[in-house]
């Protein structure tokens, strides 16, 4: 498999650049880019917005297809965690701070490992939620921020 970038430096240099073009948005604690595909999105997006709010976590849920560049760096720069189902808006993880956790949901059936090297080269915490049970329970700890999410649904 090609490696996403030759080194964590190259990839630094592509963050600092953006970092440095693109003003960001104030701190988000969680971020959930939800597709506009009907073959692959979030259930219960309300449920696990609400369940996000009642954690006292900032919160917003975007789509990068109907976003800018400039604006899919800038919500990214200062977001702690990303939740997204797998797909190229993914590739936007480089954009996040080193340390951030990068929440990957994919379709059981599918192996594509490119955005843990990805999460790798950018320094990122990783977690895969691959399963098929309609609903999952994960417990995650994210900077001293424990996160709960009971409420992921996949088809």
């Amino acid at each position: 498999m090609l490696r996403p970038f030759n080194s964590r430096k190259d990839l630094n240099r592509i963050r600092n650049t953006a970092y440095s073009r693109f003003k960001p948005i104030p701190f988000i604690d969680v971020i959930i880019n939800e597709r506009l595909s009907r073959c692959r999105h979030i259930v219960n997006l309300l449920d696990l917005s609400g369940a996000i709010s009642s954690m006292n976590l900032s919160h917003r849920v975007i789509h990068f297809e109907n976003m800018t560049f400039a604006e899919q760096v800038s919500s990214l720069r200062f977001t702690r965690v990303l939740i997204s189902i797998h797909g190229a808006g993914l590739s936007n993880i480089i954009f996040l701070q080193p340390g951030s956790t990068v929440i990957e949901l994919m379709h059981p059936l599918l192996n594509a490992p490119f955005y843990r090297f990805l999460s790798y080269y950018a320094s990122l915490n990783y977690i895969l939620i691959k399963d098929v049970k309609p609903v999952i329970h994960v417990q995650i700890v994210v900077i001293g921020v424990h996160i709960s999410l009971i409420i992921f649904k996949q088809m």
